[in-house]
């Protein structure tokens, strides 16, 4: 008898073992390789052969990390299109931690516009200096311009902020370009963030991090579009609500802001609402060679 409850005992305390081991097992880790020379971001992968990518199989995506001593270059290739959901409107932001935790305090929001050739070229002019009349004429021969911006993202006021710029911040640069079956970004992203607006990851090579992407979801267009769908146009307040939480059932206030749907029209909502992903990883930065 007494060696019964011995084996049971021992047989417990293996499980135990073996379910902690489970539960508090090391994180998958992906390493960022060093960059030999800067990378070059362009929205074409060509450039990237060699580098190992780990596959998000959600999303149906690869990623890949490179770092040297002043930039981190991520590279984001999506296999199926169809799961960008609304990042043509939402932009794509990245989140930045040292503390080992998924947190969305502040990020970088990387967006796409396009704009006409007459507010193209004064954006020129304003960065790059006065344009003839003949250059202008060409520019205006083009129906649209495609402009790459990135503003940081704040968590607290679900506000985009100005990026601060100014001698020794270094701008945040991304691509992207669309193939066939296939759709890219790169982005390149300073390591340095001297204040607290700078485009930059806060870090240094051999530093350890959790980066998180984010895409998808609500755009003002397409609550827009949701709300003159339900014919409810003149219940804005509620749309941005329910965007923002589904968590009111009862038509009370939903998210804390505005007046409630009704749950009908929450249920409805929430089927139409654009997918949203987030993912998160955790990165161990090449140190510098």
């Amino acid at each position: 008898m007494r060696i019964k409850q011995l084996l049971k005992t021992l047989f417990l305390s293996i499980m135990i073992v073996s379910i902690a081991a489970v539960g508090f097992a090391a994180k998958d880790v992906i390493t960022s390789e060093w960059a030999a020379a800067p990378q070059k971001i362009d929205g074409v992968n060509t450039d990237w052969e060699g580098l190992q990518m780990y596959t998000e199989k959600k999303v149906e995506a690869d990623i890949g990390f490179r770092n040297d001593e002043k930039y981190l270059y991520i590279l984001f290739t999506f296999n199926n299109p169809s799961n960008l959901s609304s990042i043509q409107g939402t932009g794509m932001t990245i989140y930045f931690n040292k503390d080992g935790k998924k947190k969305k305090n502040i990020g970088i929001n990387f967006l796409t516009k396009s704009i006409p050739p007459d507010e193209f070229i004064a954006m020129y002019e304003k960065q790059q200096g006065p344009l003839t009349e003949e250059q202008k004429t060409q520019f205006r021969g083009q129906k649209t311009f495609t402009v790459y911006e990135y503003e940081i993202k704040s968590k607290k006021s679900e506000e985009n902020l100005a990026v601060a710029t100014g001698e020794g911040i270094r701008p945040a640069v991304f691509r992207l370009k669309s193939e066939e079956k296939q759709v890219v970004y790169e982005f390149a992203i300073p390591l340095e963030k001297t204040v607290e607006l700078a485009p930059g990851v806060g870090a240094e090579p051999g530093d350890a991090l959790v980066i998180g992407f984010e895409w998808g979801g609500w755009t003002p267009e397409t609550k827009a579009a949701a709300a003159a769908r339900m014919g409810a146009q003149g219940n804005q307040a509620g749309m941005s609500a329910a965007g923002s939480d589904f968590t009111g059932d009862t038509g009370g206030a939903v998210g804390g802001a505005g007046e409630g749907l009704p749950r009908e029209q929450l249920q409805q909502m929430r089927r139409m609402m654009p997918k949203e992903y987030s993912f998160w990883y955790d990165v161990q930065l090449a140190a510098q060679k």
